[in-house]
């Protein structure tokens, strides 16, 4: 595979904050404390990306961080389309390794965006 052939920063960006997205849809806030969510997130996302060789040892470690029992049907989907985009070794690796290197700024990334999503919803059912 050629390097113009691989996904840019910005797209594994994308890609890890739908990740941590999704597994944090199939999180629960019965077993994770509200108080300790965002760290809890990120440390799952570090120790995935650090410990993983495949895009599937990475989510089942993340989700084992996070005490997730089974995927919603969304993340599930999610999920598969993630894994499509990361087949090749060398896009895995690049999205693993920016994983490791900016878990900080995925979690925050991932946080505005729940949180919008979660206003926005609040706004509609008002």
């Amino acid at each position: 595979m050629t390097s113009s052939l691989l996904l840019t920063d910005v797209e594994l960006s994308d890609l890890a904050t739908d990740f941590l997205d999704a597994l944090l849809a199939s999180a629960s806030t019965d077993v994770i404390s509200p108080k300790t969510w965002w760290e809890r997130a990120k440390s799952a996302l570090e120790t995935g990306a650090v410990a993983s060789e495949s895009f599937g040892q990475m989510a089942a470690r993340c989700a084992k961080k996070l005490q997730i029992d089974a995927f919603s049907s969304k993340s599930s989907v999610t999920l598969a389309a993630i894994n499509d985009q990361l087949r090749d070794p060398a896009a895995f690796e690049a999205f693993r390794s920016l994983c490791q290197r900016d878990a900080v700024y995925i979690t925050a990334l991932t946080r505005v965006i729940r949180t919008a999503r979660n206003e926005l919803r609040k706004a509609q059912n008002d």
